[in-house]
């Protein structure tokens, strides 16, 4: 693989990942879920990873479907393996808040 193939991978992986990001600040979890392959691992801080799209969609739904939220990423370390797969790492500064505290502060 050549340098300029490596970087439209690095470039095109950091891409879903805030494209991720965006969806689940929308409340479109499928969508999200849709930009991974279907047996996608998902790891975050000292939790069990997640194995699958479905997994991940379940997730998000008990954890942030009645959240308000907004992601900020940064740090995107992409780790090309071959022209099918990489790895990402990336750190997340997460707002957020209730739906019922959000609107209720307005």
């Amino acid at each position: 693989m050549d340098v300029e193939q490596k970087h439209v991978i690095e470039n095109e992986c950091a891409n879903v990942l805030m494209q991720c990001r965006r969806y689940a600040d929308l409340k479109e979890f499928e969508n999200c879920a849709a930009l991974f392959a279907p047996d996608v691992i998902f790891k975050s801080g000292d939790s069990d990873p997640l194995v699958g799209r479905e997994a991940n969609i379940a997730a998000m739904h008990a954890n942030i479907g009645d959240v308000f939220m907004r992601c900020v990423i940064n740090n995107i370390l992409v780790t090309v393996i071959d022209a099918d797969h990489a790895t990402c790492t990336s750190y997340w500064q997460v707002y957020r808040y209730k739906q019922a505290d959000f609107w209720l502060a307005k």
